[in-house]
Order: C-alpha cells, then sequence, then structure tokens
C-alpha cells in the first residue's frame, strides 16, 4: 500500500546499522564510565592509605610476614614520589625511545625471565609454607607415588610424611591435614591439584623450583600478550616503550612466579584466550575465524579448569563478543562463542569428575560460592575486613557439608552485614574502605609474603633476605607505592578519555565491520571490563591483595597511554615558555 499520500516514509538505508552501532556505543560507554568510577575510587584509597603487612609474631626468621595490617595515612615521601616517578619515567622513555622496537622486546622477555629465575634462585625453596600449597602438593605427590589410600575419608599419614600431622586420632578437622577433606570443602582445587601433579610427572615430586620455573614462564608469556594487547590498541610509540618500562619495573609481576600455586598460570591461558577471541575478531577470513574462537575456547577452559576465579576474565570475553559481534551482524560468531564460552564456564567441573574418578571418591558439592561472599562482607576480631577466617569451614563442619544449610547461612550472613551497612553507612564506608585499601593499596601485592613464607634453603643471608627483612623490605613497601599511585593515576587519565571520545563518537561511517578497528575497540572494552569485573568481585568476595595483582597488570597498557598524554600535555606548555622566552630574547 502507497504511503506517499499520508507523509509517511520508509525507514532511512543502514538504519538498522546505526541503531546496533548506538547501542554498542552506549553499552561501550556505560562499562568506561563505570571503570572510570572504580579507578577513581582505587586511585583515592591509594594516595590516602597504604597497607603494610606486619612481621609475624614469633617466626624462626624476619622475613616471614603475617596477614596483619597497619593502614598508614598519606606521606610526604609518596606526594613528592609520584611526580619524580612520572618524571623518571619520561626521562627513561625518551632515551629507550633510541632503540628499535623488536631489540626493545626482545631485551624486555630476557630481562623479565632472568629476573624472575634470579628471585627463584635467591629463595631456594625447599617447601612452602602457604596452606593450600601444602595440601595441593600433598595430594599431587600422593597422585603421582600411586597411593590413592592417602584420599580416603579416614586416612592418617605416618609421622612425618609429606609434612602431614604426625597423628591424627582426637585432632580437630581443620588441622588433620585429610586430604579427602581438603576436596571436600574445595573440589574445585582439583584442577590445581592435577597440575601440580603434571608437574611432578615431568620433574619429580616436591619439586618446587620447576614449579616456580613453569611460572616465571607463565608471568613471561603474560608480559608477551599485554604488549601484544599495546599493539591491538593502536598505542603510540612512545606509549609502547613506556608499558616496557612499566612492566620492567613493577616488581610484584616479577615476584609473582615464586608462589607456589596456579595463578601465573591460570592468568597466561586466560589472557591468551582473550587475545585469540580478538584475533578472531580482527581477522577476515571464516576458517582462520572457527580456529581462533574454538583455540580461545581450549584456552580459556584450561585456564579456568586450574585457577576457576579466572571466569571474571571469560565473563569479560563474553561481553566482548557480543558487543563486537552484535554491531558487526557477526551472528554465527555470536552464536558460536555464546555456546563455547558458556561450556568453558562450566568446565571446571572436569577436574572434579576426573579425580573422583582416579580416586574413587565422591567429594560432593562443597561449600556455596555465596560462602566467599559472606567471607568478603565480615570484620572479625583479628582478621582484617573480609579476608579469611574459619566461619565458612565450620560451618561446613556443623552441618556435616549439607550445602542447602551453608547457603542459608551465607545468606543469613551477607543479609545481616547488607542491614548493619544501612543502619551504620559510615561504619560501611570505613570497613569496604579498608578492604580495598589491603586489596589495591598493599604496594607489594602480597608477593612478598608469600616469597618469605617459606622454608629456605639459605634463609640467613643474600638478596633475599635483604629485601624481605628489614630496611630492604620498607625500601620496596615505599616504592611499590609511588609507582602503584602514579599507574592508578595515569590508567584513570587514559580511561576518561577514552570516555570521552565514545561519548563524543559520532562518526556515520561503518567501521565496525573494520577488522583492526574492531580488534582495537574489543582490546580497549576487554581490558577496562576485565579489570572492572576484578574490582566489582573482590569488593563482596573474600579478600587477598594478591587476588588482584593480575587486574592491576590489565590496566599498565592502560596506564602507558595515560603517561603519553600527560606528557604531551606538559610538553607543549613547556615549549610555549621556551618559544616565549626565545622571542622575548631576540626582542
Amino acid at each position: 500500500m502507497s504511503t506517499g499520500g499520508s507523509g509517511l516514509s520508509a525507514n532511512p538505508p543502514g538504519w538498522e546499522d546505526d541503531v546496533r552501532t548506538k547501542i554498542s556505543a552506549l553499552a561501550e560507554t556505560i562499562a568506561y564510565a563505570l571503570t572510570v568510577i572504580a579507578l577513581t575510587v582505587i586511585a583515592l584509597v591509594s594516595l590516602f592509605t597504604t597497607s603494610i603487612f606486619q612481621p609475624a609474631q614469633g617466626a624462626s626468621s624476619d622475613t616471614v610476614l603475617a596477614e596483619q595490617m597497619t593502614f598508614r595515612g598519606s606521606s610526604a615521601l609518596l606526594i613528592a614520589g609520584v611526580p619524580i616517578f612520572v618524571a623518571a619515567i619520561a626521562y627513561a622513555s625518551r632515551l629507550m625511545a633510541r632503540f628499535s622496537d623488536r631489540g626493545r622486546f626482545v631485551v624486555l622477555i630476557a630481562y623479565v625471565l632472568i629476573m624472575q629465575v634470579t628471585w627463584i634462585g635467591a629463595l631456594n625453596f625447599a617447601n612452602p609454607q602457604y596452606p593450600d600449597s601444602v595440601m595441593l602438593s600433598r595430594g599431587a605427590t600422593e597422585l603421582v607415588r600411586g597411593n590413592i589410600a592417602a584420599f580416603s575419608p579416614d586416612y592418617c599419614a605416618p609421622e612425618g610424611a609429606l609434612g602431614y600431622q604426625a597423628t591424627c586420632a582426637g585432632q580437630d578437622q581443620l588441622m588433620k591435614g585429610n586430604l579427602f577433606n581438603y576436596l571436600a570443602w574445595y573440589p574445585f582445587q582439583s584442577g590445581a591439584m592435577l597440575w601440580f601433579a603434571l608437574i611432578y610427572r615431568l620433574f619429580g615430586t616436591q619439586n618446587f623450583m620447576a614449579f616456580q620455573f613453569i611460572n616465571a614462564l607463565s608471568v613471561t608469556g603474560v608480559v608477551v600478550v599485554l604488549c601484544r594487547f599495546a599493539q591491538l590498541l593502536g598505542l603510540g610509540r612512545k606509549a609502547k616503550v613506556i608499558l616496557e618500562l612499566l612492566i620492567a619495573l613493577c616488581f610484584p609481576l616479577l615476584m609473582f612466579s615464586a608462589f607456589v600455586y596456579t595463578n601465573a598460570v591460570g592468568l597466561l591461558l586466560t589472557l591468551l584466550a582473550a587475545l585469540l577471541l580478538i584475533e578472531c575478531l580482527r581477522v577476515e577470513h571464516v576458517h582462520a575465524r572457527i580456529f581462533l574462537l574454538v583455540g580461545s575456547c581450549v584456552a580459556a577452559a584450561l585456564g579456568v579448569m586450574v585457577k576457576n576465579t579466572f571466569n571474571i576474565l571469560v565473563l569479560a570475553m563474553l561481553i566482548v563478543l557480543v558487543l563486537a559481534t552484535f554491531q558487526s551482524r557477526r551472528w554465527w560468531l555470536l552464536a558460536g562463542g555464546i555456546v563455547g564460552y558458556s561450556l568453558v564456564l562450566k568446565s571446571t567441573v572436569v577436574p572434579v569428575l576426573v579425580m573422583e574418578h582416579v580416586t574413587g571418591q565422591s567429594f560432593g558439592p562443597g561449600m556455596p560460592a555465596l560462602s566467599w561472599i559472606a567471607m568478603g562482607v565480615q570484620h572479625k576480631t583479628g582478621v582484617l575486613p573480609g579476608w579469611w577466617q574459619s566461619d565458612a569451614l565450620n560451618v561446613y563442619l556443623s552441618t556435616g557439608g549439607d550445602y542447602a544449610a551453608q547457603y542459608r547461612h551465607a545468606v543469613d550472613t551477607i543479609r545481616a552485614a547488607w542491614s548493619s551497612s544501612v543502619n551504620d553507612p559510615l561504619s560501611a564506608l570505613v570497613f569496604f574502605g579498608q578492604k580495598l585499601s589491603t586489596e589495591w593499596a598493599e604496594p607489594t601485592f602480597e608477593t612478598v609474603l608469600y616469597s618469605g613464607l617459606g622454608i629456605r634453603m639459605h634463609a640467613g643471608n643474600g638478596l633475599a633476605h635483604w629485601l624481605l627483612s628489614e630496611p630492604g623490605r620498607s625500601v620496596v613497601n615505599a616504592y611499590g607505592d609511588v609507582m602503584q599511585s602514579a599507574v592508578y593515576l595515569c590508567a584513570l587519565i587514559a580511561v576518561v578519555a577514552m570516555v570521552a571520545v565514545s561519548v563524543l563518537h559520532t562518526s556515520k561511517e561503518r567501521d565496525s565491520v573494520n577488522g583492526e578497528i574492531l580488534a582495537r575497540k574489543a582490546t580497549m572494552l576487554f581490558l577496562a571490563v576485565g579489570f572492572l569485573g576484578g574490582f566489582c568481585c573482590y569488593l563482596l568476595w573474600e579478600a587477598k591483595s594478591i587476588y588482584t595483582l593480575p587486574f592491576y597488570a590489565l590496566l599498565l597498557p592502560f596506564a602507558a597511554q595515560g603517561f603519553s598524554m600527560l606528557f604531551d600535555c606538559m610538553r607543549k606548555p613547556v615549549a610555549r615558555c621556551l618559544n616565549r622566552h626565545r622571542t622575548n630574547a631576540t626582542d
């Protein structure tokens, strides 16, 4: 039917694309705006408070720290240190820019690996003392030795065996060190235990140095991925140089490999999965896209199986995929990605099934995820705000592992915390301010604590002892505090600029079909949403500062861009001043 006489007209060509572009731009703007809010909060917390770990009372060495902190206010050293650090980065980046991009990259990778190996050698761990590392190592050793009986509910090891308690009879269940109990409490640790077992199968049981060396290779891989992200972001040469400097100066990242746990390899695998997804969005060939998407899902599945908290990054990938494919109308890629990443999120059950098959045991559902949120919103006497305490385990034992009863207890705890916050918002503000400080304003991200938490062959001297004890530890904390604050501030500058660009973007060009531009947008969005996911999760989840280190690393490309923008803004007024001075002198 003709509509010419009614004054109506058909929608203009391409209106559907315009609508999709606007919806995607709105979603991205919201994500960046929330990231700005989170970064502003963290930057303010970092500038006005610093959390410092305290030495463990009665420890055999002054290098051992306890999960107890003192909260310090802003200091003159921090206020002076941030601009000095910025000036040092500006000067060093000008010097490094003289070298070729490839030469700098090769030197950076070699430096990162050598520094980690040096630190591992200086520590020379004979036995880590972190409880989860101890239990995972015990379980992996029993698996490799074929001692499946060790996973039975009533197993009690002989005296001195693998660090078990000397006797089990009559002891508190929390102290028995029984592998069945451990996996019944934490069935999600099955993937980590299998990873330990794989390394022990290759390099020998209790070979902690081999485990740390694999971690060092993983962190080196993380650095490679971060540098590739910088390329995909389209960072200028100056910003890339600054990123390389920030990585080289980020000592928590270089000490991360000493932590005998699966965080490093899990981070590498999930970041690799994100990189493969972005490359999938960039390429044009259908077969290449399929290959890269499948590779991304496989890498992500392996990553969350060894460390399931990196589900946060998988969710960020899913958000990136939905927005990118919605805008570019790649519906088959959207459908395949949703199915693939949904399976990834479910894949954490696979290691549990493997462990139950190998051991012939059924470990049950363990503790509800809400138990960790219940811990994260509590502040008990003698425990840092929102940090680990045994309430969840005590509930597990008192209910006989009844999942529904544990769930109800966790819900009641969270409701009580919410009611308390509503009735006393000032106390809630102090609680969350202190919790954020322990997570994001602790200068070492707990890497110094874990480097000192273990039996070492040469604990009384050398580089490790100097850095882990006073006065070296204070120097490390002071430097880390300055760099941390500078990174947050410069990352905030970069993300604010991205929000401004996103809001002001009114181009009518359908650039979403351009692979390079789509990859750049996807990289920015992944880094922002990945960091935001970490912030939101650990605002409520059980806290540890080492948990937030991976999300701090995601800020480094943004921080490099922020440094570069800051230097440009500073250089222009200086250049105008010098030109004015020259003009006056000639007059």
